[in-house]
C-alpha cells in the first residue's frame, strides 16, 4: 500500500558536527591523495611537480581519484548534506541508509511521539506494527508542530532511553572509516590492484 505524501512541510539532514566530520575527513583524504601521489613510481618517472601535474596524473590514472569519489566524497555528501527525514503534510519519509531503503509512515499509523533530546533527537511508534523508530531533527519545535497538527499525542522521553554517546560513536565510525581509506590509500593496494 503506497502512502500519498502531498506537499513537502519540512526536511531535517544531519546534524552539524556530523556535518563538520564528514567534510573535514573528506578534506583530508583528498590532501592525503594529493601527497601519495608524490611516491607513485609512475609520477616520479614524470619528473613534474606541482598541483596541475597531480592533476593531469589522476586524469590520465583515474583509478585511485575514483575510489575517492566512490568510497569517501559521494558518502560524505549523501550522509551529510543530502539524506534525512522529511515532514509531508500526510506523511513522514525516513531515509533509512540508501534511497531505496526509505520508509514512508502515514501520520495516522503513528500512535505517538516521544521528545528524547529537547535538541535534536525524537521517537515515534507505530499504531500498526508497534515499532519505535528515532531519528535526530534540526529543529524538534517545528516537529512538533506538524505532529500535533495531526493529532498525534507526545511526552518527553524517559530519561533511561536518552543515548548520549549517540552522537560519539558515530563520529568514531566517521573517523575509524577515514583512518581506514587512508591505510588504504598509503598501501597502494588501490594502485596495484586497479593497474
Amino acid at each position: 500500500m503506497s502512502v500519498v505524501l502531498g506537499k513537502k512541510l519540512y526536511q531535517s539532514r544531519a546534524m552539524p558536527i556530523i556535518k563538520l566530520v564528514a567534510v573535514l575527513i573528506a578534506v583530508i583524504l583528498l590532501l592525503n591523495l594529493y601527497f601519495q601521489t608524490y611516491s607513485d613510481p609512475i609520477f616520479i618517472k614524470t619528473g613534474q611537480e606541482g598541483i596541475g601535474a597531480v592533476f593531469k596524473f589522476h586524469f590520465k590514472y583515474p583509478q585511485e581519484f575514483f575510489v575517492y569519489l566512490l568510497a569517501v566524497l559521494f558518502p560524505a555528501i549523501y550522509y551529510g548534506f543530502i539524506r534525512g527525514v522529511r515532514f509531508f503534510e500526510n506523511a513522514l519519509v525516513i531515509n533509512r541508509g540508501l534511497p531505496f531503503f526509505n520508509m514512508a509512515i502515514a501520520y495516522e499509523k503513528i500512535a505517538k511521539y516521544e521528545i528524547i533530546s529537547q535538541k535534536h533527537l525524537l521517537a515515534i511508534r507505530r499504531k500498526d506494527t508497534e515499532d519505535d523508530y528515532m531519528f535526530t531533527v534540526n529543529r524538534v519545535d517545528r516537529v512538533v508542530a506538524i505532529l500535533d497538527q495531526h493529532s498525534i499525542p507526545g511526552e518527553l522521553g524517559t530519561e533511561a532511553r536518552i543515548d548520549k554517546s549517540a552522537r560519539r560513536k558515530l563520529a568514531v565510525i566517521f573517523i575509524g572509516v577515514g583512518i581506514l581509506m587512508a591505510l588504504i590509500q598509503y598501501s597502494g593496494f588501490v594502485r596495484q590492484f586497479l593497474r
